[in-house]
Formats: C-alpha cells, structure tokens, sequence
C-alpha cells in the first residue's frame, strides 16, 4: 500500500466551493471505556455491500465514500450503496477491486483484479491494460508525484509510469530487488520508495536504485506499505514508517529499526498506515484489530474492547470519523457519541428503565424494570437502593413540600423512601388497581394518584378519596396528571381523552377527540409558561390546545413520529420528544409558527442508535418517563440504559449535506447524463434518480426539487430520491435538488440537470397558425366532453357514498330515538301502575316482568345503536365499551374484575358486524360467569399483534362440567358460531385447579 498524501491546494478549493463547516472528530486517549464515548456503526452485504471482504477505502472530492471488495467497486453516501461490477459496466473485467487511489483531478483509480487499472471520472469508466502499455494487468499500487505522473505497482511486472498516455517502466532490469511490487511511496522531493514481496524496500533517487533488506534492520517479509508520517520522529519533521506482516520499521536515514512507540506491533501483520487531522497514527492488522499512537501512547482497539473484528484492512480517518474496512464483517463507522447510556455496567439495577424523577435536593431517582436507584448527576455515581422485593417496578414519582420521596409501582402499591429505605404508604387493594403510573402533589399537600383502572386517589391525612367515572371522569385510566396555573389538573387517560379537574376533584370540562384531539388515548401533557398545553397522544402525534382551540402535529404534516411516549419542555424554548423510534427535539416557536400558518416545514434533531443509544426504543408511557435536570440536560428511559443528552450538542457546527444527481432514466432505459440534452418529441417520460450525501444523517436526509418550466415552487419530499416527469411538453428545462437535513441545514448548492424536449412537427409555429382554429375546437371538445364525463362519475360515486352513510346513521337514530322512546314511555307506565296497584300481587308480578322486559329492550336497543352506529367502528372504541359494559354488568356483584389491557392500542378499522358479534359473545359469557360460576374474579385479557386480537375471559368459579351442558349449550353454542362467521377461532376450557377460561382470536 501507499501513503495517499492529501493535494492541499485543491482540498482548499473544494472546501472554499462548499463551505464546510467542519465538525471536527478527536480521539480521546483517555477514556477507559470506548462504547462510552464513541459509536460504532457498521454495514454488511444485508445493508447492500456485494461481499464482506473489504479491501481499501477513499473519500472523493465530491463527498462519496468508496470501497473496493472481493465482488465489485463500491460508492456510498451514508445511505445508500451503489455497487459497479462486470455485471453493469462493461469496462470491468474482474470484480475483484484490492486498491483504490484518488489523483489531484479527481480520478479515481482502481485495481481491477487482474485485468487491469480502472480509471473513473464523471461516471465514465476506462480500461487500461497490457494492450495500453501496462507492464502487467495484476495491479497492486497506485500513486502519483507532484507533476501529475501516475506510479502504477504490480504482482509481476515492476513499475510502470503513466504520464500523457505514455508508459515508462522500472523494474528487475535496471536494478529492483524484486518485479513483485507492493507498495510505492513518492516523496516531494523526487525520492521513489518501493516495497516488494520479501525483497525489502527499493530508494529510487538520483544516485540510482539502494536497495534495504534484512542486513538493513528489515525482516524477510511483504512490505504492505510505505508511509510518510509528517508528525513523527524528532522534533515532529516526519519519518518514514514501513508497514509489513512482522510489525512496523522506521527509516534512520541509513536503514530501518523497531522504534520502542511500536513494540506492541512487532511480529503483527500490518496491512496499512495513516494519520488523521491530529498527527494520530492508526495501524490496521490482520487478527490484532487497530493500534494508535498519539506521540506519547499506543492504544489499542480489538473484538476485546470495541471492535465488531480484529481482522482490519485499511483504517481511514476523516475529519467527522474513523472508516474501517474489514477482511470478514464489511466496513465501520467510528464516531463520536452524542448522548451518554448509563447501564448497569456503571450499576444500574436493570437496563431496562421506566422512571426517572429529579428532587428538590438535585437527586436522580430512577425506576427501572425491576428495581430503583439514586443518581448523583455531579458525581456521576449510581446508587442503589434495595427493595426486598421479588420484582420491583416503579411507575410513577413525586416529592411533598417536607422533600419526602413517594413512588408508585406496579402491582406493589404507594411507597415511600425513609433514609432510603421502603416504606409502604397504601397497598394496591386499597387503591382498587394494580397499577400507579401518576403521582402529583397539589398545593394543599394532597397526593393525587392516577391509577390504571380505578380512576384518581386523593390520599392526605391517611384518608383515600376516589375520583372516577362516577364522578364525571371520562376514564377510570389515568395516563399522567400535570398542574396548570390556574390551580386547574390536567389529566390525560387512556381512552378518555383529557379531564380537567379543579383542586377539588371536581370536573371541570373534558376533552376527546370529538373536540379535535388527535385521539384519546393521552401519554403525556406538558404546561407551557404561556399556559398553553401540549398533548403528547399514543399513536396520533401532538394536540396543541392554546386560546380553547386544538391544532394537531402529526406525520402527515411534518412531525417525525407520532408515537408520543413523554413531553419533555425545557421552560424556555424546545421540547425534547421520546417515542418508539429515538428522541427527537423540535423548537416551541416552530411548532407554533407552523400551527400559525407561518412556516411549512417542522424541522428537529433527531438522536437514537447512531448516536451511542444501545436501543433507540421508549416503551415508557408515564408523568416520569423522563426528565430534564436543573443542568439542563435531558435524561430519558431507554429499553438499554438510561440516555443523557448534553442540549450543547444542538449548537455545535456539523457538515451540511451534500447532493447529487445519480442515474437518468429516458422512456425507462437508463441514459447518461451527458448525453441528455436535446430529446426527442416522442419523450414519454423523464426519471432521474438523486441523493443526499451526510455520514451523521443518513437515512434521515429530506430533499426539495424544481423542475424549471413546470414547477413554481420548491417540491418538499421527505424520503424519496427520485422523480418521474411524464408526457412534459416541449421545450427547455433545468432540474434543480438539493438535500436538508432534519434540523433544516440545506446543501450549499443544489445538484441540477440541463435538458430539452423538442417540439413534433405540428407542434411548430407554422403548424400552430394553420391549424390553430381546427385544434382549438377539438381540444375544447375532447376537454368538455372528458372534464363533464370524469365529473358525472365522480358525482354519481359521493352521491352513492353520502347516502349509504346518510342511511346508516339515519336507521341508528330512528331505533334510537324512536323505537327506544317507546320502549322507555312502557317502563315508566309500567313502573307508574305498579305504585297505584301494591296490593295486587299477581298484576304487581307481571308489571315487574314488563318494567324488567322492557329496560332489557332498551339496554338491547342501545347495544344495537352502537353497533350500527360508524364513529364506533374502531378497535379502540370496541374495547373499551366492553370493558364499560363489564364494569356495569358486575357493579352489584361481589366479583372483582381484573383488567390487563395494552398500553397503546393501535387505531384500526372494525366494521359493525364483528363488533357485533364480539360483543354479543363477551356478553354472554361475562353473564355465564354471574350466573353459573359462584367466581369472585374476572379477568379481562386483551392482546394484539398486527392485524390480530386475543381476548380471553377467564373466572375463578367451579368451571363447567362437559358432561352435563345442558344449561350452558345453546349459548356456548351461540358464542362459538358468532366467532367463527367472523373467521376467528373460539375456545372453551376450564382452569387448574379452577375456573373457566374463554379464548377468543379474530383478524381484524
């Protein structure tokens, strides 16, 4: 291998015509722990690589990255892989690319196995073999001098040298020690260095050929590289380093010697030498992974401590990272973290974290999936603290004006912390739930408790008050519980929207989905210093509700994911957004002016896997699923690890992206760019493919285009990289693309092509004047006729449309508001007479039988109108109007209902007949379970999996005795044919020891 020395003067050039703002990567020498502070990101042939076996690796002027492999010559952009071989470009004859090499116009070079050197420019490949004058096809270097002459090495043939399309040649004849060539090095000065297979190192100068071998300081081996290393030796005046499979020998000015830095190396094989933006010198070895000299030390990087493979081709440092390219795993990305994971390496209790609470006193209180801890943030120092518990989970936090810490578990009840130690408050039978996942203090010092399934506890002075649906709550689900100034509480449930609830527990208003919420099913709300409030939803993205009026954020217009799992807002300016894919951070102003209709775009920061996350995935959904310290900086509950953002990091330079025009596609045949210009009028359409260019973006690059002549405005896309122009009218256009990054940094320059289709015959000028009146006539005719047909049709469709839904809620009022009111002016009758004829038994009995009859018609009438009705038709809808009716069913009963429902239930359609006939099953088993059990708990068990939803129903009673269905048959029956016409699966079976337990399973 070579030294690729940088051409100073033309990277100026191209960083003046970028204007770059460097982020610059520096190794930190001291760290004990890698993963800590740097990322790892790594590619293989399942990203898009043709082949694991990766050889060499450059950087081209115009940004891409590319790599040589065992099956093809490789481009990459960060995103996206772009692979050439034999199989696509014709100018390649062997797939097998060892060396790569850039020259001072921009060239790339490549060693084409063994037929040949490949030389690319503008996407251009050319061929240059023996029969062009090379002294053998089996390249294996390439360099140049400072006059433009390209040093061509090879496995055979000596030297050759390239210059005006003429070759010269050193080699055996005039003196080498060897024609196998393997490495070349060509000083400023003229000096020639060549290094051979077990012949030692040729100086070629002005004296003649010196050859330097084992009687000079150098072992009998492959010398793989020879190195310029500015930075090294006495006083930094630069060595030469020789790289070989038995270490690393440096040049004394009369032969080579081991230098005591690269004792560590000896007997390595050494595949390759270089030096990034700090004098480091990086040392890429098969089987030993990646050493590094600093000047003062020699790290070490290996599969013991960082790397995915200790068998190392080539390193390749740059200004923002470390490329590496791998003999068996691909190629890696080696960067700097921008968020810090605290795990149980640094003595966590387990990495999966759910909670995490700051004190009045700066303490981390922090849950996790089975056990809690204390963080000293300025310490950096985890603690701790036992449970004596089986499995301890910690859902929700809070702190009393007395600075006394309570906690909310799950399944474990209300505790708090006294000399950190546990101490039981209320046990979760006497708040009726198994689940806390909101604590709040309220200025009066009473401790309201959101639970999951018994709506809110107000605890103060060892007295329990219940708020639920009995009281005007719109759901006994309680998400989170945030106090506005107002001395109003703001709580968010599942299912039931927003309540809003004065200090008193008296509700005020509620809010759902009906008011223009996104939905009802609420993670989390935030009280800006405006008062505004910002809903955090499930699966729907963000309400804004500001002056009594709701904007929503979403996907569709801008927001990066709609799954909301915690709001966090800093107090002055941005809020830091947890969800299923990362942490994202978008500006309130933004926000507000996009609502406002003052901006079209929602830019953010974006933080997850290639950051240093361990998952980029947040299941946790409650008050304490995060928080931001008074640091500042924001600490968030990972699946791996608790993540801590430095918000700094926001305002440190990074690269803007790059773009790039890649393929054109003419009438779907792929075309060269080149040679678009004029297309004929018979152009039927125009595909042209582009991209971004950014290494710390990626796949999270959006573009914008123009097509002049056509577009007026800029076109926003958000993933896609190409666009097709069909049937475009003649003339001339200039396609114009540039790359933006999630935050909103756009390319400097935009990427843009030149083309023109030219006008049929009769599209001329002449033809236009002779034929103007006849075209104009049968273009108004064909225009009339087709605009009058197309809106006919469309007509005919919404009108079918309007009155099938118009139908459908006009049978549900009817029943309802008809047949209902009869059936309640019977009940009333009824219950009327009964008061006047007491002491009549027999005609008291039958009215009792129509009064019961007739609530029974009516309970069934409003069953039906649910069903019928289409604003029920969702998955979300159907369950929880299960749940309601159980709730109801079993009220006057002793029988305890248990509920396990998922915390996000995604929004899937339903129609009304499988509702119907879930429900009416459900139904009948919930009223088996009152009537023939003698249970005292029912168990509600929701599951759903894509398209798919498991519901068992399962009771403590004496179960069923298969023998004996006589009493049970008919509606067994009845249940099992309800499921089954829906295509779901119905199963019935009894407990161990006892109860029953009912299955159900449908595709939705």
């Amino acid at each position: 291998m070579i030294n690729k020395m940088p051409i100073i003067p033309f990277l100026f050039f191209v960083f003046v015509l970028n204007c770059k703002i460097i982020a610059q990567f520096k190794l930190n020498f001291e760290t004990k722990n890698w993963q800590s502070e740097y990322s790892i990101q790594g590619w293989t042939k399942e990203d898009g690589l043709p082949n694991n076996k990766v050889y060499d690796i450059i950087e081209s002027y115009d940004g891409f990255i590319w790599f040589g492999t065992s099956d093809g010559l490789v481009r990459f952009d960060g995103n996206q892989f772009k692979v050439f071989n034999s199989s696509n470009v014709p100018k390649i004859k062997a797939n097998v690319v060892r060396y790569l090499y850039n020259d001072k116009n921009g060239k790339i070079w490549a060693a084409n196995g063994g037929a040949g050197l490949l030389s690319i420019s503008k996407d251009k490949f050319e061929l240059i073999s023996e029969e062009n004058g090379l002294s053998l096809n089996h390249v294996s270097t390439i360099t140049e001098d400072k006059s433009g002459k390209i040093y061509i090495g090879t496995y055979g043939g000596g030297i050759s040298i390239l210059q005006n399309g003429k070759f010269n040649y050193i080699n055996s004849k005039i003196g080498l020690s060897s024609d196998i060539i393997y490495s070349i090095l060509v000083e400023n000065n003229g000096r020639i260095w060549a290094g051979t297979l077990n012949e030692g190192v040729n100086l070629i100068d002005k004296n003649g050929i010196t050859i330097f071998n084992h009687e000079n300081g150098l072992p009998k081996s492959t010398v793989k590289q020879i190195f310029w290393a500015p930075s090294f030796g006495e006083n930094s005046k630069g060595r030469i380093l020789v790289a070989t499979n038995k270490g690393v020998f440096v040049f004394n000015g009369k032969g080579f010697e081991v230098n005591e830095a690269f004792l560590q190396l000896k007997e390595k094989i050494v595949n390759h030498i270089d030096e990034d933006e700090y004098g480091n010198l990086w040392f890429s070895t098969s089987g030993s992974g990646i050493y590094i000299y600093n000047g003062k030390t020699l790290a070490h990087l290996s599969k013991n401590n960082f790397l995915p493979t200790n068998d190392i081709s080539h390193v390749y440092p740059t200004k923002v990272g470390i490329w590496i390219c791998s003999q068996t795993n691909g190629i890696f990305y080696i960067k700097k973290n921008r968020v810090k994971v605290i795990t149980k390496a640094q003595g966590m209790p387990n990495n999966h974290i759910r909670t995490i609470f700051q004190s009045s006193a700066g303490t981390l209180w922090i849950g996790t999936e089975n056990g809690i801890a204390k963080y000293y943030e300025h310490e950096n120092k985890i603690v701790p603290i036992k449970t004596n518990k089986e499995k301890f989970t910690v859902l929700a936090w809070a702190e009393n004006e007395r600075g006394e810490i309570f906690l909310g578990t799950h399944q474990n009840g209300l505790f708090k912390i006294v000399s950190d130690k546990l101490v039981n408050v209320v046990s979760h039978k006497e708040l009726k739930a198994k689940m806390i996942r909101s604590l709040k203090f309220d200025d009066n010092g009473t401790l309201w408790i959101g639970t999951n399934g018994a709506g809110i506890a107000l605890l103060k002075n060892d007295e329990i008050l219940f708020i639920d649906k009995t009281n005007g709550l719109s759901s006994n689900f309680i998400a989170c519980i945030s106090k506005s100034g107002n001395e109003e509480l703001w709580v968010g449930t599942t299912g039931g929207g927003v309540v809003v609830l004065d200090k008193n527990g008296l509700v005020i208003k509620s809010i759902s989905d009906k008011d223009g919420l996104a939905s009802n099913i609420i993670n989390s709300i935030s009280v800006d210093e405006n008062g505004t409030k910002w809903i955090g939803t499930s699966v729907s993205g963000i309400s804004r509700i500001k002056n009594n009026s709701i904007f929503n954020f979403n996907e569709q217009n801008g927001l990066y994911r709609n799954t909301i799992k915690k709001l966090l807002y800093d107090g002055k300016k941005r809020f830091w957004i947890t969800s299923n894919q990362g942490i994202y951070s978008i500006d309130k102003n933004t926000l507000n002016e996009f609502a406002d209709g003052k901006t079209q775009k929602l830019n953010f920061s974006l933080f997850g896997k290639n950051d240093g996350m361990l998952s980029d995935e947040f299941n946790a959904a409650a008050d304490n699923a995060g928080c931001i310290s008074i640091t500042g900086k924001i600490y968030a509950p990972s699946n791996d690890g608790m993540i801590v953002i430095d918000p700094n990091i926001l305002n440190s330079n990074v690269d803007p992206p790059l773009v790039y025009i890649d393929d054109v596609f003419i009438n779907y045949n792929k075309s060269s760019k080149e040679e678009l210009g004029e297309l004929p009028p018979n152009t039927e359409s125009v595909q042209i493919n582009y991209g971004g260019i950014s290494f710390v973006h990626e796949k999270n690059i959006k573009y914008k285009y123009l097509l002049q002549g056509i577009d007026e405005e800029w076109v926003y896309v958000e993933n896609g990289r190409q666009v097709l122009f069909t049937h475009l009218p003649y003339g001339n256009y200039t396609f114009k693309v540039k790359s933006i990054t999630p935050d909103g940094i756009e390319s400097k320059d935009y990427a843009y092509l030149n083309f023109t289709i030219l006008p049929y015959y009769w599209q001329t000028f002449w033809f236009k004047i002779l034929s103007a009146f006849l075209i104009i006539g049968l273009i108004s005719s064909f225009i009339f006729y087709t605009v009058q047909r197309r809106y006919k049709q469309k007509l005919v469709k919404l009108e079918n449309e309007a009155a099938l839904e118009r139908e459908r809620i006009r049978i549900s009022k009817d029943i309802h508001d008809e047949l209902g009111a009869s059936l309640t002016k019977i009940s009333l009758l009824s219950d009327l007479a009964k008061m006047h004829l007491t002491d009549n038994p027999n005609l008291e009995d039958d009215l009792n039988k129509i009064s019961e009859a007739s609530r029974n018609v009516a309970l069934t009438l409003d069953e039906i109108v649910w069903a019928v009705n289409p604003k029920n038709d969702t998955l979300e809808k159907t369950i929880f109007y299960i749940i309601q009716y159980i709730e109801e069913y079993i009220s006057s009963t002793e029988i305890e209902f248990d509920i396990h429902i998922p915390d996000t239930i995604p929004e899937l359609f339903i129609h009304a007949e499988l509702r119907q006939n879930l429900f009416m099953s459900i139904k009948e088993a919930v009223n088996n379970v009152v009537k023939h059990s003698n249970a005292n708990v029912l168990s509600l068990i929701v599951s759903i999996e894509k398209f798919q939803i498991d519901i068992t129903l399962e009771d403590n009673g004496k179960g069923i005795d298969f023998g004996n269905l006589n009493q049970f048959s008919n509606g067994l029956e009845n249940m099992k044919k309800r499921i089954e016409n829906s295509n779901g699966k119905f199963e019935i079976s009894n407990k161990n020891p006892n109860g029953t337990r009912i299955n159900i399973k449908m595709q939705i």
